[in-house]
């Protein structure tokens, strides 16, 4: 250890007196790690972090498809959905909503809001409670007891100032009044995010008269969304084989709606993150080699250096230095910098991450969500880690093929065979990832 302490205040000293290259090294390597790990950040967010529900792991998300195109999902109808709430046997709970756009008017001020209606279910499912007042309570989807609301944490502080006595109040959503029973916290996000949920009312298995789509008897309207939570030790394989019986049951019973409908069961991350998943890794990996190309820049600059400092290393060896201890100091001054610009990578990162969160596609889900974590730290470390062993080596491996009566001759930087072929190695690895503009000649 005190051995290495050296090493890492030697290579302090000597990058303190080569300011310019050292300067620049941290530069380059901080825009590098800066954008892979702004692009981690949101890859870690989108696909790997787990949703903010209670165990999102049993979480599944339910869908009919065309048995002729088996890619083609989309929406249930209401019964359908009722006759899989009654009949499957591997669902601890099952609730249901649909997308809504009612108006809002406050004080002669109609707004056009994004909302849900959502069967009772849903809340305790995803293990929601209110920030104030309650969600909704079983029965109030029936008939006669569907005019209440859950208002957003957001839209209560946007369009009612955050009134703590707004609870039992009515609002009017297009031109029917609704009673507010809850608002939900500040953090709570609805699984479909793309334009955060502002409002809940419940799915009514009949109209409420509001104007508003809700749960429909007619096999052949389709809007509702199902989710599920799955009974203990039941996996998905298992209740995709229930719903496929459940749902040939339905073929053999309504042939005229139902002849080519099929109900598929997917994990409610891998639902919503649908088709962002290959092109979120693809460019990252895009991303990691531009790096790559960068690190196999800076080795090219650092083979230079070494070239220059020949006439140090050897005065370091007759003066009794071991060669290994002179090419690991070479090492450590690679990942001093690596880890330099690390530091500020992590900094243009946690810039970067929200600005592209903010202006990304509103198709790519919780977007609006990706910041910077420990998660996001570790990686940036390793791939400075990474780069600066890859720099110091490239020098070492230079340094190692020096001569030491030549370099205290004094006669000046030399290309021996070996160091030829690695700077040629170097240039046909950063000139690999280029794509050839020249095509073969017949």
């Amino acid at each position: 250890m005190g051995s290495l302490l050296q090493d890492i205040r030697y290579a302090l000293r000597m990058l303190g007196k080569s300011r310019g290259f050292s300067t620049i090294t941290i530069a380059i390597l901080a825009v590098g790690i800066g954008i892979v790990a702004a692009m981690f950040s949101i890859v870690e967010t989108v696909l790997w972090r787990p949703l903010p529900y209670r165990e999102p792991s049993q979480l599944v998300w339910i869908r009919e498809y065309s048995l002729r195109h088996p890619s083609n999902q989309f929406e249930a109808s209401y019964p359908d959905y009722a006759d899989w709430k009654a009949q499957n046997r591997s669902f601890a709970e099952m609730g249901a909503f649909t997308d809504v756009e009612p108006n809002l008017d406050t004080n002669g001020n109609p707004e056009r809001i994004t909302g849900e209606q959502a069967s009772p279910e849903v809340f305790p499912l995803l293990g929601a409670e209110a920030y104030l007042g309650r969600v909704f309570r079983p029965g109030e989807d029936q008939p006669g007891n569907t005019h209440v609301a859950i208002l957003s944490y957001g839209l209560w502080k946007r369009r009612f100032g955050g009134d703590p006595h707004l609870l039992g109040q009515d609002i009017v959503l297009s031109d029917v009044k609704f009673a507010v029973v809850g608002v939900m916290p500040r953090d709570f996000q609805f699984p479909v995010q793309a334009d955060p949920v502002q409002i809940w009312i419940p799915l009514a298995v009949r109209d409420t008269g509001a104007g508003i789509v809700n749960g429909n008897q007619n096999r052949g309207l389709h809007g509702i969304e199902g989710l599920a939570r799955l009974a203990p030790g039941v996996t998905l394989a298992q209740a995709q084989s229930d719903l496929d019986a459940i749902a040939r049951n339905l073929r053999q019973l309504y042939p005229d709606t139902n002849r080519e409908i099929g109900a598929r069961v997917n994990g409610m991350q891998d639902q919503l993150v649908g088709d962002t998943r290959l092109p979120l890794l693809s460019l990252l990996i895009a991303v990691g080699f531009l790096l790559l190309v960068t690190v196999s820049n800076l080795a090219n600059l650092f083979l230079a250096r070494s070239l220059t400092r020949q006439k140090e290393r050897a005065i370091r060896l007759a003066l009794g230095a071991r060669p290994s201890r002179v090419l690991r100091g070479l090492v450590v001054e690679g990942l001093v910098l690596s880890l330099a610009g690390a530091t500020l990578g992590l900094v243009l990162a946690r810039w970067i991450t929200p600005i592209a969160a903010r202006y990304g596609p509103s198709s790519i889900p919780r977007l609006a969500d990706a910041a910077l974590t420990w998660h996001t730290a570790l990686f940036a470390i390793a791939v400075a880690l990474l780069a600066g062993t890859l720099l110091g080596t490239v020098a070492a491996l230079q340094a190692g093929d020096g001569n030491l009566h030549d370099s205290l001759q004094d006669r000046g930087p030399s290309a021996t065979r070996q160091n030829q072929r690695l700077r040629d190695g170097l240039l046909i690895a950063r000139s690999g990832w280029r794509p050839s503009c020249s095509s073969p000649v017949a």
